[in-house]
């Protein structure tokens, strides 16, 4: 399971993660409930502390096995607590819903594989730091993104591939009118 993360701070960190994986027959799934706690930093001198919102995520994943194919799926949800600077509430990142489906075919020594991707995004909480708590803007920074990738992997073992990958990303507009 891949729990996005794209905002890292220098404040004292923590992540609580649970989760559970079974199997029937061919079919792996599991499940996981992620919060992680990004501590509060002085991110530039006399500015005062800056404290990071911390995230919750939910995830489910399924693979299946059919003879030499392998399909995967697995969805995700985020949710993002505001940011603040000294207390003050600066930034929310929007909740984001994020799919994936992909393909693996085995073969003798060579496999192929597939993946997409679609991330989707809402709109992100900008507050005035003049005033108390005042929303400027609620826009989003970037939009919806669609993710594709192809894989010829060469194997010798089961632990080590090599082989090229093509990726494809479109990242749809955001609101900002660039």
């Amino acid at each position: 399971l891949t729990l996005p993360v794209r905002r890292l701070g220098e404040g004292f960190g923590l992540n609580l993660l649970l989760g559970a994986a079974g199997y029937r027959g061919d079919t792996r799934f599991g499940a996981t409930v992620m919060y992680q706690m990004a501590g509060a930093y002085e991110a530039y001198k006399d500015k005062g502390d800056y404290n990071p919102g911390d995230i919750f995520s939910l995830a489910a994943a399924v693979d299946v096995k059919r003879a030499k194919m392998r399909y995967v799926g697995d969805a995700t949800v985020s949710t993002f607590t505001t940011d603040k600077l000294d207390d003050r509430k600066v930034f929310r990142q929007s909740s984001h819903f994020d799919l994936h489906v992909g393909a693996i075919y085995d073969g003798t020594s060579i496999d192929h594989a597939g993946n997409a991707r679609y991330l989707i995004r809402g709109r992100n909480t900008t507050y005035d730091t003049t005033t108390v708590e005042t929303i400027r803007n609620q826009l989003k920074i970037y939009g919806n993104e669609l993710f594709l990738s192809g894989s010829l992997l060469w194997s010798r073992s089961a632990k080590w591939h090599a082989g090229p990958t093509l990726e494809w990303r479109y990242i749809g507009a955001n609101e900002y009118d660039f």
